[in-house]
């Protein structure tokens, strides 16, 4: 309406009363050209499940507060649109939760129907769970050897690992045995577990008693990573 002057306006209504147009057809150019027709892009989307009244009143006043602070710049109007920002996000969390709450107590009577559900809120497909095959036999015996093949390959990597020396960890066995108190002695105590050969052939034969057992010193290296 801006757009229109007064003395286009009254002309157009001027012509209209004087020679009246006879059909719909002949009028539809006249306010064309007077009232311009006015568009607005409206975006369709599905309502989430949990959306109520409270949060879509709560987000108009939401955009309100926002509207008024950008036109004023001002900072209590800040403060409020911030304010308004958090309620909605605090509002659309709680009805979330509790609509999940929901939906999975509904479900939980019947563990086929809780799975069924759980698939459906993670947009799982529902789509066969073994692969498509048209011989049963022939999908059994390729399951069989799947997993014999892959026990063999664990078996083989385990096989191929490098055998790492106890003196590499000899570091943080001597904190694990200070921290818990096992350090009788340093200079036999940390040799009876972690001593090379050579360090335990400096030793005397001596005999530990914990509890009704007899520890008696070891005289080869052990690598821990074997036992």
């Amino acid at each position: 309406m801006k757009s229109v002057t007064a003395s286009f306006f009254k002309r157009i209504l001027k012509i209209l009363t004087s020679w009246p147009p006879y059909s719909t057809t002949h009028c539809v150019p006249c306010w064309i050209g007077t009232l311009l027709l006015s568009k607005k892009n409206v975006t369709i989307r599905s309502r989430v499940p949990w959306m109520n009244d409270e949060i879509i009143l709560a987000k108009r006043q939401r955009r309100k507060a926002e509207r008024k602070w950008r036109a004023s710049k001002a900072h209590i109007d800040l403060l409020s649109y911030r304010a308004m920002r958090n309620r909605v996000t605090f509002l659309s969390n709680e009805a979330r939760c509790a609509y999940y709450t929901n939906f999975i107590t509904e479900n939980s009577t019947d563990q086929r129907r809780l799975f069924r559900a759980s698939k459906s809120l993670l947009n799982l497909s529902n789509g066969p769970g073994l692969p498509l095959s048209t011989n049963d036999y022939q999908l059994a015996n390729d399951f069989g050897k799947f997993f014999a093949q892959k026990i063999a390959d664990i078996k083989s990597v385990i096989a191929n690992q490098s055998r790492l020396p106890v003196t590499i960890d000899a570091a943080n066995i001597r904190l694990w045995m200070l921290n818990n108190d096992l350090k009788l002695n340093d200079d036999k105590t940390e040799f009876l577990i972690i001593g090379t050969s050579q360090q335990l052939g400096k030793l005397d034969n001596i005999s530990i008693r914990v509890g009704d057992s007899d520890i008696h010193p070891v005289p080869i290296e052990k690598s821990w990573f074997l036992v």
